[in-house]
């Protein structure tokens, strides 16, 4: 394979961005606006986990809006139901990870690992996070 310069690399992502605009238009904004509309009041987000689980609902949130678009136009978009049931997968395997099954309060293992006068993070414990978070989503 012929190696590529920058100005043909930027020619073919013009190319794909072109194609996929075709297809989807501004479905970025329409997610963002989804996403806006999910958490009025913004989304407080201090661990990987928490970065994790957003991650992964921000996928759920454009394949949703992917699937809208073909839906106005009496298409279907199997692409976006395949990839949002595994995306929910996903979600689901991370909270039950972070969350505590009989924990019926909601609060996460995390947060009560963090009270006062337990261990403190450090940059050990926040790379072993990374690594199990990057395990957990198949890197």
């Amino acid at each position: 394979m012929k190696k590529q310069s920058a100005a043909e690399i930027l020619a073919i992502g013009a190319k794909t961005f072109a194609a996929r605009r075709a297809i989807y238009g501004d479905n970025w904004r329409r997610a963002g606006n989804a996403l806006q509309a999910l958490f009025p009041n913004g989304v407080a987000m201090k661990t990987a986990d928490d970065h994790a689980r957003f991650h992964i609902l921000s996928l759920i949130v454009v394949k949703l809006s992917r699937y809208a678009v073909a839906y106005d136009r009496g298409e279907r978009h199997q692409d976006s139901t395949h990839d949002g049931m595994v995306y929910s997968a996903m979600l689901e395997a991370i909270d039950n990870e972070v969350f505590d099954a009989g924990n019926k309060s909601g609060l996460r293992k995390v947060a009560r690992s963090n009270r006062k006068g337990e261990r403190k993070n450090s940059r050990r414990s926040g790379k072993r996070q990374a690594q199990s978070v990057a395990r957990r989503s198949g890197f």
